[in-house]
């Protein structure tokens, strides 16, 4: 079984890590999506790092759609201080 592990299951954080950001463009292989399941399951960092990226993702994707980037190449200093305010109170969560 532990052989079955190592060779199959088991992935680094960097190979984690890549696969969390592939996550956000592409959908995951079955054993892509288990073999993350398993290591996020065992490694706090990669799994904080798992709830920073879909956080970003959802910011974005929230205020792209919105539109409020169309007229504005930079984020105002308002905006971007609700924004830095909203991760921190989520990431402490």
């Amino acid at each position: 079984m532990r052989v079955l592990y190592k060779k199959y299951v088991r992935l680094s954080c960097r190979q984690a890590s890549q696969l969390l950001v592939k996550q956000a463009d592409a959908p995951l292989t079955l054993i892509e999506r288990g073999q993350l399941w398993w290591h996020l399951r065992l490694c706090d960092p990669c799994a904080r790092f798992s709830r920073q990226v879909r956080l970003l993702d959802r910011l974005l994707v929230r205020n792209v759609l919105s539109g409020r980037f169309k007229s504005a190449p930079t984020l105002r200093p308002e905006r971007r201080a609700m924004m830095n305010n909203e991760i921190k109170k989520r990431l402490t969560t």
